[in-house]
């Protein structure tokens, strides 16, 4: 595929399938040993199974390669009637369309030397392209409401943030990204707009999103540290 260039080195983006599982596992390994304990819910550990799933089953993984090192990965899960909401904890009747014109991103992992160059962004861009191509017309995500990280890079290819919940398992706080594929972005200026902390007021995020509101963009207040970072929030 194309070769894409950072600051520090090229990388390419591939396809991912049988033979690169040991280096799947091998990198999500050594990311989930990275992660200080305040983000270790930023990813949801996957077997080699459920990565067979997501490879040739119901979905596709990429992977970014640096020569024959892989160094960041992400899949796109394509949600049919059987599996609707393909493990997010949302319930199926809050999907925004049908099962079959659902794709979901998942599994988004960069190695930590490799990361805030862009790589997750272009990976991100490949499998909307991937989606395209099955015909699929809606991408949701599944993000933790600190990793904001994720949400910034999301937001920046214009999803937004239309609901949001609580993992009943680790109580992690959830939100909900949603993008429709070839549908034209809302204007910032056309809504009145409020802040909320996305950390700290969860329970209030939750009941203004259910009212209508929709998160369009992360707002960064100078002086505050990461807990204070405030997203921003359109009446639709």
């Amino acid at each position: 595929m194309t070769l894409f260039h950072a600051t520090t080195f090229d990388y390419t983006i591939k396809p991912l399938s049988f033979t690169n599982l040991p280096d799947i596992m091998l990198l999500q390994q050594h990311i989930l040993e990275a992660l200080p304990p305040t983000h270790k819910n930023f990813i949801l550990p996957k077997t080699p199974a459920q990565f067979v799933v997501r490879m040739h089953n119901k979905g596709q993984m990429l992977g970014a390669f640096v020569g024959h090192k892989l160094i960041a990965y992400g899949g796109v899960a394509y949600a049919e009637p059987s599996w609707p909401t393909a493990d997010m904890v949302l319930n199926p009747e809050a999907l925004p369309c049908a099962p079959e014109e659902l794709a979901i991103i998942q599994s988004s992992a960069v190695h930590p030397f490799f990361r805030k160059q862009g790589v997750h962004h272009q990976l991100l861009l490949a499998r909307e392209e991937l989606c395209l191509n099955h015909a699929k017309t809606h991408l949701m995500a599944e993000v933790a409401a600190n990793n904001v990280s994720s949400l910034k890079s999301m937001m920046a290819t214009n999803f937004i943030v239309d609901q949001a919940g609580i993992d009943q398992e680790d109580q992690c706080p959830l939100l909900f990204l949603h993008k429709e594929l070839n549908g034209a972005a809302a204007p910032l200026a056309a809504y009145p707009s409020l802040s909320i902390s996305l950390t700290g007021a969860h329970t209030k995020l939750m009941t203004l999103l259910k009212g209508g509101y929709k998160g369009k963009s992360l707002l960064f207040f100078p002086n505050t540290a990461s807990p204070a970072l405030q997203l921003h929030t359109l009446a639709l």
